[in-house]
């Protein structure tokens, strides 16, 4: 555990002659933020897609429904008899009641 102790710690004092941290650092945020660049593209795509998925989705339950309401009121239109005209029979005089006798 010692040895690999003292490994890890000469490899981290010949890494900064090898390689230079500041660029590494700098190339190592720069992708970050690219990537990070992409994911909210991709996101706000599918995002964007998603809500013509839904404002499809709506039009078509609007539709369907509108259809479905047109159909019961063209049904109920035509399916309901016509009533025919149905004609008083006159009372005789004699036999209204009083409140009915002209005066």
């Amino acid at each position: 555990m010692v040895l690999l102790g003292v490994g890890l710690l000469a490899f981290l004092a010949w890494l900064p002659q090898q390689v230079d941290g500041m660029v590494l650092v700098s190339e190592m945020i720069s992708d970050l933020i690219s990537g990070l660049v992409k994911l909210l593209t991709a996101l706000l795509g599918l995002a964007s897609v998603l809500l013509i998925a839904a404002v499809l989705l709506a039009g078509l339950v609007s539709l369907l429904g509108g259809g479905t309401r047109l159909t019961r009121a063209l049904v109920r239109l035509l399916k309901t008899p016509r009533r025919p005209k149905v004609q008083r029979r006159r009372v005789p005089p004699s036999r209204r009641p009083s409140s009915l006798r002209r005066r």
